[in-house]
């Protein structure tokens, strides 16, 4: 989780995007993003590509064993990915709360992440 939280954040960090809301499972992360110029589409295909990428830094690349002769690797990420735009306060209140309380909901502990910047 730690790995893929600094991938995020060095996603944001060149982007400028603004997480209101992080949590990282083992099997799916929930995030709620501010509103940017980018499309839906770009994001999450920057976030999930600086994630594999730390990923591999830090040799915990779950598929490092099944390398291609190029150098990549499977992917660790579904191709699909749920969104929701959300278009008021309380909305968006309700989506961070799920966020916040998803870890807690798979019996582990709330996560805090540098990165995250309340609305």
């Amino acid at each position: 989780a730690t790995a893929i939280a600094m991938g995020f954040s060095h996603a944001a960090s060149e982007s400028g995007y603004v997480i209101h809301a992080c949590s990282i499972l083992e099997e799916h992360c929930h995030l709620v993003v501010a509103r940017t110029s980018r499309k839906i589409e770009q994001i999450v295909s920057h976030l999930k590509g600086r994630a594999s990428q730390r990923l591999r830094a830090d040799a915990l690349h779950p598929f490092a064993v099944f390398e291609n002769p190029d150098g990549s690797l499977p992917s660790v990420w579904a191709q699909r990915y749920w969104k929701v735009f959300i278009d008021d306060r309380t909305h968006l209140r309700r989506a961070i709360r799920y966020v916040d309380d998803n870890p807690s909901r798979e019996g582990k502990k709330r996560q805090r992440w540098k990165f995250v910047t309340p609305p």
